[in-house]
């Protein structure tokens, strides 16, 4: 278990310096908001096209949406929203892709899609109705996905779903419905995968399902109706480790052809495991 959990830290150190940058706009959003939080209307579309594209949006409360594309060339996007009904839509097409979003309290959802090249994404939400959902694409043009997703409390969700070349994942859940679903994918150029996921209390659930090239999964979950399923598919890397501590516990985990590797830890409550092996 203490390897594990020191495997998982380690795989989220990046994660946590990158967070420190949501840490400070945060701040600065709150500070700016003393001035006022009486507007009833924000919401914002902003789109790009060509060239050294970058683009900073930043709301502050009540009705707060945003929408955001940008397209070739160089892309950035910084998207922050504080509290209300937050929404935003991010979307990146070719290039040097990044994106930063934060989004703080009450109907936050996001949805964020990045096509080719450098993808690297990394989403904040706080609290209430937390939501995620991001697609990085790639089609043999080196995309470097990377997707960080941290959500805080309430009705918690993320999905992502990556698909050639570098992908990785990392997710954090916290309080509440927690669920998960990772997908990754390889076929074509390489994909390294990667994924990782922590959720927390209360509806957890997980699902990671990754296929080629060099797979890696880590699970935990912490406590109340756990389960996960992982399945790593047709070939490479394999390696999977999954820990559940209390109450709904169940996991399955398949994986198959080459290095296959598992570690399945479970402690109390209505455990149950299966884990399959195959060549």
């Amino acid at each position: 278990m203490y390897w594990h959990i020191c495997c998982y830290m380690t795989s989220n150190l990046k994660m946590i310096s990158e967070m420190k940058q949501h840490t400070l706009l945060i701040l600065s959003l709150m500070l700016l908001s003393q001035v006022g939080y009486s507007q009833v209307s924000n919401s914002s579309r902003v789109e790009q096209k060509g060239t050294n594209n970058q683009l900073v949006n930043a709301q502050i409360g009540t009705l707060n949406m945003a929408n955001l594309f940008q397209s070739g060339d160089a892309n950035q996007n910084t998207t922050l929203q504080y509290g209300k009904s937050n929404v935003a839509e991010v979307n990146s097409s070719g290039n040097n892709n990044v994106s930063l979003q934060s989004q703080v309290g009450q109907m936050n959802l996001l949805n964020v899609k990045q096509e080719g090249v450098g993808n690297r994404n990394n989403v904040l939400q706080v609290g209430v109705g937390n939501e995620v959902e991001l697609i990085q694409k790639d089609r043999y043009n080196r995309g470097g996905n990377e997707t960080t997703i941290i959500q805080g409390g309430v009705a918690n969700k993320a999905k992502v779903k990556q698909y050639y070349r570098g992908n990785q994942v990392f997710i954090t859940q916290v309080g509440e419905d927690n669920v998960g679903d990772i997908y990754q994918m390889g076929s074509g150029d390489v994909v390294n995968s990667k994924a990782a996921l922590y959720q927390g209390g209360k509806g957890n659930m997980a699902d990671i399902d990754q296929y080629g090239k060099s797979q890696e999964a880590n699970v935990t979950q912490i406590g109340v109706s756990n389960k996960a399923s992982v399945v790593q598919k047709k070939g490479a890397g394999n390696m999977m480790n999954a820990l559940q501590l209390g109450e709904g516990n169940v996991a399955n985990i398949d994986q198959q052809g080459d290095r296959n590797k598992s570690t399945t830890i479970q402690i109390g409550n209505r455990n149950n495991a299966l884990v399959e092996q195959k060549q």
